[in-house]
């Protein structure tokens, strides 16, 4: 409401205020948006560019459901973008990704089909940058993820 000012002025310091009390309660639209904001840095909420900052933020939205910041989870891992870089746990997001598309899209294929495609070419070009002791890791990760829900 306050960040974008509808049907109150806007009031960036506020929004932020209000998003953080949000999150804190573990909202995964909250989570996500801080994310985001610390991902591309938001001048008008004073949140500076800090990728570091946002992968918390990302990690808690995608434990609470959020699947949109799975994508950017699967993207900073593979490419050590504010995290290090770690192909097994990218390997492991776009494989919980693609599982929960595939369930998912049968009864939403408009939305789910381009997650499961996006997932599964993710997964493809993750298993040619990996070694074969990241191959085994990324698998035990994945099947613990996917089958225990331990992700």
């Amino acid at each position: 409401m306050f960040i974008e000012g509808q049907g109150v002025r806007q009031n960036y310091p506020e929004g932020v205020r209000w998003l953080k009390k949000a999150a804190d309660k573990l909202d995964a639209e909250a989570l996500s948006f801080l994310g985001s904001m610390h991902y591309d840095g938001h001048k008008g909420a004073g949140v500076k560019k800090d990728r570091t900052a946002a992968f918390p933020y990302f990690l808690k939205a995608t434990k609470a459901g959020d699947f949109d910041s799975i994508v950017l989870l699967i993207l900073m891992y593979a490419i050590g973008d504010g995290v290090k870089r770690n192909y097994p746990e990218s390997y492991k997001w776009a494989s919980y990704l693609n599982h929960v598309s595939t369930i998912a899209g049968k009864g939403r294929p408009d939305v789910w089909s381009r997650k499961e495609i996006w997932s599964g070419k993710a997964l493809a070009n993750l298993r040619k940058k990996m070694t074969v002791k990241e191959i085994k890791r990324a698998g035990y990760l994945a099947t613990r993820c996917i089958k225990d829900e331990k992700c």
